[in-house]
């Protein structure tokens, strides 16, 4: 909509009517600009914060009158438009004088508070019907062409900066170490004694006299399990059977002391008469146990063993070999691309917290790797790429604000200090859309015509239209077109 003002020099060059219409337009979220105003209160509209336009063209192209003298005032190349400019500030500084001197007088005062309710009327008309006019919103998404490329480049050792007049890259040597700790369980058994056995023996003895066994006199099995005695015993010598003081039998002197095994365990548990000697025999004395002994018992203990070893050394080389780059990109830091091609690995060192044979429930062990190679920055790769892509992109489309995304980096010897980098990438392009153009063919049309139009477009993926009536306004400036980025993720590359 357009309100076209007679008076405007009497009427807009008084900054409280200014003032008013800005607050207007603020209030109800509307633009406002002046179509070829007066050159006395250009400079006053402008300064108050409104775009003010020569013509309906230069509106239609966004070419106020304020970006036309910055133009000129940095380009300088017109030594005319410069005096032409001076003189309109000239023109305007003489007619503010002149303006001033007219107010002071009384008539002047009458005159200016006249004109002041008027310009107030026409405002408030102004506002009401500008306000009240139908406006739109047109929101599309771009169609985005997901275009894979290659591109070769040179790298250098030698260099610190990009060398972009021979399409150059910094390369950077790398080492990194690599470690994973893991732990298993040892597998292995080892039975160790926990009480001893006990029980008792008989003392035999075929002399003549009483002998005495001490306490602590070893006694033992043909297969050597060995006990000692707990106390101290007599053992009465041969006894002689006589009837009617004949000699008719002897009997072997007998005598029963407790025993216990010198070593713990269940080992010591054993059968009847199984304890037939004496550590250091005495003539004509035997033992024998008449009864079983018993309450020896044992204690199982894990115990580390060569299996076990092997299976925490593979333990380690699977985790250290697992997302082995993404480890080397953590340890490295930053925002680095490694060449995955030119990654060599030395031998896994490992370190156990136990050996063979070692009495333990969990065995520790670590693996340490040593990785080295070649890198290039990130931020120097993509804006080499990008900016070489860009020269050859087609004028008519643009690369996403996402930019480009490289998928593969190769590297191969050149000689000389030199290297050749081969770079896959994948770059999402999207068309330029011409919102002007968009306008023309949208502009008085019925909201269904409209998606019509937009849904028939082959650079338009998606759109949304804002509008509280069933038909776009016929004014091109009531229609505003709002071009957003489509969301993209990059897709998978197939080789």
């Amino acid at each position: 909509m357009a309100l076209v003002v007679h008076s405007r020099l009497l009427l807009l060059n008084n900054e409280v009517n200014l003032k008013l219409v800005k607050k207007y337009s603020e209030e109800f979220q509307k633009e406002v600009v002046f179509i070829n105003p007066d050159p006395v209160i250009a400079d006053r509209v402008i300064r108050s914060g409104f775009k003010a336009f020569p013509d309906l063209n230069s509106l239609e192209n966004n070419n106020p009158l304020h970006a036309v003298a910055v133009g000129k005032e940095e380009n300088n190349d017109n030594p005319v438009d410069s005096n032409k400019q001076l003189k309109s500030v000239k023109r305007i500084e003489d007619v503010e004088r002149i303006e001033d001197v007219d107010d002071r007088g009384e008539y002047g005062d009458k005159k200016h508070r006249v004109f002041n309710l008027v310009g107030v009327i026409l405002i408030l008309l102004l506002a009401w019907f500008y306000f009240m006019y139908p406006t739109a919103v047109v929101e599309v998404k771009p169609v985005v062409e997901q275009q894979q490329h290659e591109m070769e480049l040179l790298g250098s050792l030698q260099l610190n900066n990009i060398d972009w007049s021979n399409h150059i890259l910094p390369l950077h040597r790398f080492e990194v170490s690599i470690t994973d700790e893991d732990e298993i369980y040892a597998s292995g058994e080892k039975l160790i004694g926990e009480t001893r056995a006990e029980g008792i023996v008989k003392f035999i003895n075929e002399n003549k006299n009483e002998i005495k066994i001490p306490a602590g006199t070893i006694v033992q099995t043909v297969s050597g399990i060995k006990f000692k005695t707990v106390k101290d015993v007599n053992v009465p010598g041969l006894k002689v059977d006589f009837l009617m003081d004949v000699p008719v039998g002897m009997k072997a002197g007998q005598a029963e002391v407790g025993i216990v095994a010198l070593q713990k365990g269940s080992r010591g548990n054993i059968g009847i008469g199984r304890i037939k000697k004496m550590a250091k025999p005495l003539n004509k004395v035997y033992v024998i146990n008449p009864e079983p002994t018993s309450g020896g018992k044992d204690r199982k203990l894990p115990v580390v063993t060569k299996n076990d070893i092997n299976r925490l050394k593979e333990s380690l080389e699977e985790k250290l070999q697992s997302s082995l780059l993404a480890k080397i990109y953590r340890k490295l830091g930053g925002n680095f691309r490694v060449i995955e091609n030119e990654i060599d690995y030395s031998k896994i060192e490992f370190n156990f917290s136990h050996r063979v044979g070692d009495i333990v429930e969990v065995i520790n062990g670590s693996g340490t790797l040593t990785a080295s190679g070649y890198l290039l920055k990130n931020s120097e790769l993509d804006r080499m790429v990008t900016v070489l892509f860009e020269e050859n992109l087609e004028k008519d489309k643009r690369l996403l604000s996402n930019g480009i995304s490289v998928t593969r980096v190769d590297l191969e010897e050149k000689g000389n200090g030199l290297y050749n980098i081969k770079i896959g990438f994948v770059a999402p392009v999207v068309p330029d859309i011409d919102t002007g153009n968009l306008i023309k063919a949208l502009k008085g049309s019925k909201i269904d015509q409209a998606r019509q139009v937009l849904s028939n477009s082959q650079i338009i993926d998606d759109f949304n239209i804002k509008t509280r009536g069933n038909i776009l306004p016929k004014l091109g400036f009531a229609i505003k077109v709002v071009v957003k980025e489509p969301d993209f993720e990059v897709m998978p590359v197939s080789n």
